[in-house]
């Protein structure tokens, strides 16, 4: 484990872009989407479908079925040539009250995304078919506004690319039919990943539970992340 990594997850306070936030599991730190917006969850089921998108894409993390084994991040490194001191996904230690608890974050796909306006070349792109946001490294200048506007400090500068560097739910592999590499290392299932339009898939099937509890990263900032969580 490398310096970095061992003096971000020693941190009680965890800074995702401006915003400090203290954690226990699931409270503070995540917003529950339907009781800020009043909305039923039929309706933001309706919402989240994206029917404009071939692929609807988005990933449900457990947070409490996550044992901070840290196979996710290593088969994402070994997978991607993710370099020592840059990261495609985080696995944040979460301290308060002698109780610890850990929380997976890859990047948002937001559909509101702030590093896609902030950008200025085009480096940075949504794509129309499913919404993943990817990086164009001849196009990326290196000026590193994208990492700046993101709110969940998500993005890394790769100093061998000289370009930003980030999750795409593991694009690559998705056109040929796999599912996303920390998904696929995760030994408790805390990672779930699938076509929110397929209404068999497992990503489907929690969203829509309406006894179950959905929450997001930093939802009053209204980037509409496609990426969700949730309790066993």
């Amino acid at each position: 484990m490398g310096e970095k990594e061992i003096t971000r997850r020693d941190f009680v306070k965890i800074t995702l872009g401006s915003i400090t936030i203290f954690a226990t599991g699931m409270t503070p730190l995540l917003s529950s989407i339907a009781e800020a917006s009043g909305e039923k969850k039929s309706d933001l089921i309706e919402r989240w479908k994206r029917p404009t998108y071939k692929k609807n894409y988005c990933m449900v993390i457990v947070a409490d079925r996550c044992i901070d084994c840290e196979r996710c991040m290593e088969a994402c490194r070994k997978g991607w040539n993710v370099p020592d001191y840059g990261y495609r996904t985080r696995v944040l230690e979460i301290k308060k009250d002698g109780h610890v608890s850990f929380l997976p974050v890859p990047c948002m796909q937001c559909d509101e995304p702030p590093c896609v306006h902030a950008c200025p070349t085009g480096a940075s792109v949504k794509r129309k078919e499913d919404g993943i946001i990817t990086v164009t490294p001849y196009k990326c200048m290196g000026c590193k506004v994208c990492m700046l506007a993101c709110p969940y400090d998500a993005r890394y500068f790769n100093e061998e690319k000289g370009a930003i560097d980030k999750c795409d739910f593991c694009l690559p592999r998705l056109q040929k039919g796999l599912k996303p590499l920390c998904v696929e290392a995760c030994p408790t299932h805390a990672r779930i990943f699938g076509d929110l339009n397929d209404k068999n898939s497992e990503v489907y099937k929690i969203l829509s539970d309406i006894n179950r509890q959905v929450r997001v990263l930093k939802e009053d900032l209204s980037t509409e992340p496609r990426v969700f969580y949730t309790h066993s």
